[in-house]
């Protein structure tokens, strides 16, 4: 209740901007609200899902890989540390994802 409160007055698009900022989007997802989970997917699954077919090379294999980082739901959210910035995070995700991926691909393929 008091999120919202500190918002009024604002502009909609700056109340937007600050409903949305990563660290709001962390503490919304931390408490279990699937439309943060959704923003989060919005604003970070492309930029991972590029990332990740860099690194193996197939389109479906790196959506597929993307859902794990991106769907790191609320216990695995604690995890991260208030200094650590969400996209740093979630590439780390991505880029241990395809590495274990890549690990235990047959050596022909790619």
């Amino acid at each position: 209740m008091m999120e919202a409160i500190s918002l009024v007055g604002q502009s909609s698009a700056r109340a937007g901007a600050l409903m949305n900022s990563s660290e709001e989007l962390i503490a919304r997802a931390r408490r279990g609200e699937d439309e943060a989970f959704r923003l989060i997917f919005d604003r970070y699954g492309r930029p991972i899902i590029s990332f990740i077919y860099d690194m193996v090379g197939r389109r479906e294999l790196a959506e597929e890989l993307t859902r794990k980082p991106l769907c790191a739901r609320t216990r695995i959210l604690r995890r991260l540390r208030d200094d650590t910035k969400l996209s740093t995070w979630l590439f780390g995700i991505a880029k241990n994802v395809a590495r274990e991926s890549l690990r235990h691909k047959p050596q022909g393929d790619r």
